[in-house]
């Protein structure tokens, strides 16, 4: 995947927040074009004007859409960047585009395993 970032691809940064790790990976690679989504519409405002911010405008594009119905479907690469475990349906953005990614490209995102810790008052 790095030689094709290298060269220039196509990625979708799914539940993409403030748009961090697009801005990141727009800096890394140049030459690709980098798509983020994001349900949360003050979160895309914040994301666009860091990518001003950033001067990775040309190449970064940010708009509110949903895991299930970003637009799209030709991406070298779809990723799920620390947001899985905020859907209300992680398993099924995963596979709605999890799947879609493999055949057309590659799909990242997280793994978060959870765990309970148990926190006991010494008064």
């Amino acid at each position: 995947m790095q030689e094709k970032l290298e060269r220039g691809g196509t990625v979708a940064d799914i539940g993409c927040g403030f748009g961090a790790s697009t801005i990141i990976m727009a800096k890394a690679y140049p030459k690709s074009r980098f798509f983020g989504f994001d349900n949360h519409p003050g979160s895309i405002e914040a994301a666009r004007r860091a990518a001003q911010e950033a001067g990775v405008a040309d190449r970064v594009t940010f708009e509110v859409a949903t895991a299930q119905d970003f637009p799209g479907s030709e991406y070298d690469l779809v990723a799920f960047f620390d947001c899985l475990h905020d859907m209300g349906d992680p398993t099924g953005a995963a596979r709605s585009r999890g799947a879609e990614g493999r055949r057309h490209g590659d799909a990242w995102w997280n793994r978060w395993r959870v765990t309970r810790s148990r926190t006991t008052s010494t008064r």
